[in-house]
């Protein structure tokens, strides 16, 4: 029988929050959960590698193709990964406009962009 403390361990463990949370270079893949138009399908697979980069100090970059989109900082409640960008597109973001974005960090430590979901898609980003 596992203990729950030992139990709970294994969960933060298999959700990616170990000792350094869920640090690390995410790549983006797409996943359709709904019906999208043929052409739409087609924009998504020719847009250009979306990555996600965790770093363990706090702060974080998303970048699309070679371009860096999002500069800023992250940190994790519950089950969700919260950025807050501080740059975008190279620009700063007054601290009024600044507000977080969550993201679900799913058990198997992949961390899902939802916010398309009515669109019949979401990002999945995984490690590589």
């Amino acid at each position: 029988m596992i203990r729950p403390t030992l139990a709970g361990f294994i969960f933060v463990a298999i959700a990616g929050c170990g000792a350094n949370g869920p640090a690390g270079t995410y790549q983006a893949e797409i996943r359709h959960i709904g019906t999208v138009t043929k052409e739409r399908a087609e924009q998504l697979q020719s847009e250009p590698q979306q990555m996600l980069n965790l770093d363990s100090g706090g702060t974080f970059t998303t970048t699309r193709g070679t371009q860096t989109v999002w500069k800023g900082r992250w940190k994790v409640e519950a089950n969700k990964l919260l950025l807050r960008a501080e740059e975008v597109n190279g620009i700063a973001v007054s601290t009024q406009l600044q507000a977080d974005v969550a993201f679900d960090i799913q058990n198997d430590g992949s961390i899902v962009d939802s916010r398309t979901s009515g669109d019949g898609y979401e990002r999945v980003y995984r490690r590589p």
